[in-house]
């Protein structure tokens, strides 16, 4: 695996950590790891791209809910949430 996906997954697992009382969906995830000072090479050129790594990494749970658009139309879309940060450290530990 890259190192820099390693990396990006640590980032998310601190991102869903700090927003513990609300599920994050893809968009979401990729703003606040921006702003957690990720460039563009760290992370996913969309948010489909996104959203694959996101069912990859070990302890996260998904859901799927009715989003609404900026523009108002409503459509199906995961939300990610931390499930189980041991989990991922096991994850962690394997890899390393």
């Amino acid at each position: 695996m890259p190192r820099h996906r390693v990396k990006l997954k640590k980032t998310i697992i601190a991102v869903l950590k700090e927003n513990d009382d609300s599920p994050l969906s893809a968009e979401q995830l990729v703003h606040l790891c921006q702003q957690r000072g990720l460039t563009a090479n760290y992370l996913p050129k969309n948010n489909n791209a996104m959203g694959q790594i996101m069912r990859q990494i070990k302890g996260v749970a998904a859901v799927s809910t009715i989003l609404t658009s900026t523009q108002g139309n409503s459509y199906v879309s995961s939300v990610y949430s931390l499930e189980s940060e041991e989990a991922f450290n096991a994850w962690l530990e394997q890899v390393s």
